[in-house]
């Protein structure tokens, strides 16, 4: 996709103004410096909390929401970096606890989560879960753990519903596994002893 020459200065321009660290209590337009006929804005939009400190620095671009978004919790520390383009969610996000540890991070496409999304635990800054997403869903392999890193589950999703083979843990080791059907526990289950022992599970 070839941009032309305006969208480039204008996507040029919006990143000076964040780097700038623009602030204004109100919206503010922007002119371009194009010919009339050309001409096209930029707007900044900053939203405060009732304590005075910054929640969001918003972009706009032809009226829409676009380009890179940061959000802050009222005490000033940040809480979600996003990357628009017309109106919709594209790109890497990251997403962070109050005390500053990072949350979640992945990628939108189209304003849905797509590709490979990883989530932590909030003290412990270990992964809590991670998987693919296809047009929003749950898709193939997805895995699980506790906070001490400990494996809970792993197994795979067909578009948001349980589909193929899963194994549950418990301290770490096996204790059920078997398979699904679009959401639906089929065919044997088999259930471990704690010496790892197999059995079959109804």
């Amino acid at each position: 996709m070839i941009l032309s020459y305006k969208y480039v200065f204008l996507l040029f321009l919006m990143m000076q103004l964040v780097s700038q660290g623009y602030t204004q209590t109100q919206a503010n337009s922007f002119k371009t410096g194009l010919s009339k006929e050309d001409s096209l804005s930029i707007e900044v939009k900053n939203i405060y909390y009732a304590n005075g400190n910054l929640m969001v620095n918003e972009l706009y671009l032809l009226g829409q929401l676009h380009g890179l978004i940061t959000y802050y919790y009222d005490d000033g520390h940040r809480q979600a970096i996003e990357f628009w383009q017309e109106d919709l969610l594209q790109d890497s996000a990251f997403y962070f606890y109050p005390n500053g540890e990072l949350e979640k991070k992945g990628k939108y496409l189209n304003g849905q989560y797509e590709g490979l999304w990883i989530y932590y635990y909030e003290h412990t800054g270990l992964i809590k879960r991670k998987g693919s997403y296809t047009e929003g869903f749950p898709n193939g392999l997805w895995e699980f753990w506790d906070e001490n890193g400990e494996v809970l589950q792993k197994g795979n999703y067909l578009l948001g519903k349980e589909h193929g083979f899963w194994q549950f843990y418990e301290n770490g080791q096996i204790v059920f596994e078997g398979n699904y059907d679009k959401g639906k526990r089929v065919g044997k289950w088999f259930k471990f002893s704690k010496r790892g022992k197999k059995k079959t599970y109804k």
